[in-house]
């Protein structure tokens, strides 16, 4: 079953928001991090989408969170540190897209 699915933007054919190597750095984070608290797979599974553009194209890297419908900025690695998915499947917002 899926619990969250994260569709961030990474390796954009154009990048608009962030450089295409900021993006893909935060994108290796996030996999490397649901990987790391087991939400790749089971219950509480997290999928995540590399987006080519999310429209929002300010402070990027950006990424938004379903089923809530949460929009982030600024999510690269460190943010991601801080806004990381935690074991029980709860995205933890560290900056809000305003």
């Amino acid at each position: 079953k899926i619990q969250r699915h994260i569709f961030i933007c990474a390796d954009q054919a154009k990048p608009k928001c962030s450089t295409r190597e900021a993006s893909v750095e935060s994108w290796d984070y996030l996999k490397k991090r649901l990987a790391e608290t087991g939400l790749t797979q089971g219950e509480k599974c997290v999928f995540r989408t590399k987006a080519n553009c999310l429209r929002v194209c300010e402070q990027g890297p950006v990424a938004v969170v379903y089923p809530e419908g949460t929009w982030y900025h600024s999510v690269t690695p460190a943010v991601a540190a801080r806004a990381a998915v935690v074991p029980g499947g709860t995205w933890l917002a560290a900056q809000r897209a305003k």
